[in-house]
C-alpha cells in the first residue's frame, strides 16, 4: 500500500512539473532561449532582439511579437520576479523563448512565449 501511495505521489509531482513551463504564470522555461541579446528596435507589438547588434549579419536576430500570453520576467542578481510587457524597452539585455512557429526570414519572426529582462 505504501508503494502505491508513493508511486501516486511521484506521478502527481511529475505531471504538475511537466505542465508548469512555457505558459504565462507557469515559470521560466527549462530549454535554451531562441535568442539572448539586446532589444534594438520596437515596432507595433514586437521587439527585435539581436545577439550582436554591432554586426550586420551572421548573428542571431529575431522579431518577437508580444501578446497577452507572453510571460515576462525580470532577473536581478539571483532573484527572478514577474514583470510586464510594458517594462520592455530598447537597449535592455534579454533572453527570449518562442511560442509557436518560427518564420524562416532574416531576421526570423515568431511570437514570444517568455522574455527574461536582465537588470533593474
Amino acid at each position: 500500500m505504501r508503494v502505491m501511495m508513493a508511486l501516486a505521489l511521484v506521478l502527481t509531482v511529475l505531471s504538475v512539473t511537466a505542465c508548469s513551463g512555457g505558459e504565462k504564470g507557469g515559470g521560466m522555461p527549462i530549454e535554451k532561449p531562441l535568442v539572448s541579446g539586446t532589444i534594438t528596435e520596437k515596432g507595433g507589438n514586437g521587439y527585435l532582439i539581436e545577439e550582436k547588434p554591432d554586426q550586420e549579419s551572421g548573428d542571431a536576430k529575431c522579431w518577437f511579437a508580444v501578446t497577452e500570453k507572453t510571460a515576462v520576467y525580470r532577473q536581478n542578481g539571483k532573484l527572478v520576479d514577474s514583470a510586464k510587457a510594458a517594462d520592455l524597452a530598447v537597449g535592455q539585455k534579454v533572453s527570449a523563448w518562442a511560442s509557436g512557429p518560427i518564420r524562416e526570414s532574416y531576421p526570423c519572426q515568431t511570437t514570444a512565449g517568455t522574455i527574461l529582462i536582465f537588470g533593474p
